[in-house]
């Protein structure tokens, strides 16, 4: 068996890795989720404790990251279902198509930051 000496990250690796690691974040997200949605059932006092624990600074934050990693799995994972009903049979289309996702994404999720700052 060949021993892989280095490996080239190139567009289509850093697109690859980079929407396994948003899936994997997202799955990570989803007991936090699911958790904050069941503090419903032990009232209002204790939904209202998690939501003000949460309203901090650094969770605003992170709910902004969250939104970004949400938009570049869903914009990558466009891409890639165009990709496999074969709209670019090159590889320089889905290159392209790649940079276009991530630059759409990208203001999107620039331009949700005064959302989340309460300033719109």
């Amino acid at each position: 068996m060949k021993v892989i000496k280095h490996y080239r990250l190139r567009t289509g690796t850093a697109a690859f890795v980079l929407h396994r690691l948003s899936g994997l974040g997202l799955m990570a997200y989803l007991p936090l989720h699911i958790y904050v949605t069941g503090t419903l059932t032990g009232g209002p006092e204790s939904f209202n404790r998690t939501m003000a624990f949460l309203s901090t600074p650094l969770f605003h934050f992170l709910e902004w990251g969250l939104f970004g990693v949400i938009l570049y799995h869903a914009f990558n994972g466009l891409r890639l279902i165009l990709a496999d009903f074969g709209v670019w049979d090159d590889l320089a289309g889905q290159k392209r198509m790649f940079w276009v996702a991530v630059a759409v994404g990208g203001a999107a999720w620039l331009a949700s930051f005064p959302v989340l700052l309460g300033l719109l």
